[in-house]
């Protein structure tokens, strides 16, 4: 009824999508749906979350590194988290360009897990400081507040690097000694 509010209906629609994802793949509501993958998995949730972004596994996203189990939890803000950079690489960044590429690589420091995301192949970016958006707040909630982590972003000209760092307690309520 409010044409000017298409794109903003249209951007829920997709963040109450993505969190819907990330709530079947942790809590399936039948047999039928719960997904091959195993449940508890970053990487798995990962690939679940970013699967509308390529064709074949692997193809436009690579996820590397080490796995970090996850409840259900930890997934609605690692959800809203990862929706958020996919869809603003496929707007602005990699996966804009046909050639555009992104890789997630996982690592543990002690107490911490690391989350590296890279993109390249995308447009050139112009030096300089992003606006804070509504998406950059989202990315800070999810990232400081609820997960209790903090995130690092550096737009180079071949695309966005950031680094998020998180302790491995948050992810998990039952894995809190890993």
């Amino acid at each position: 009824a409010h044409p000017p509010l298409a794109p903003l209906a249209a951007d829920l629609r997709e963040r109450i999508a993505a969190l819907g994802r990330a709530h079947d793949f942790v809590r399936p509501h039948s047999t039928n749906s719960r997904p091959s993958a195993h449940q508890d998995s970053l990487r798995d949730l990962l690939d679940e979350l970013l699967a509308p972004y390529q064709s074949h596994r692997g193809e436009r996203v690579t996820i590397t590194g080490v796995d970090v189990h996850v409840d259900d939890r930890a997934a609605t803000p690692l959800a809203l988290l990862f929706h958020e950079l996919a869809t603003n690489a496929s707007k602005y960044g990699a996966l804009s360009a046909a050639d555009g590429r992104i890789t997630i690589h996982v690592a543990r420091q002690g107490e911490q897990a690391q989350i590296h995301w890279l993109e390249r192949g995308g447009p050139c970016l112009e030096s300089g400081a992003r606006p804070a958006g509504f998406g950059s707040q989202l990315i800070e909630l999810s990232a400081v507040r609820q997960l209790g982590g903090n995130v690092r972003r550096t737009w180079h000209p071949e695309g966005l690097e950031m680094m998020l760092e998180v302790p491995t307690a948050s992810f998990s309520r039952a894995h809190r000694s890993e």
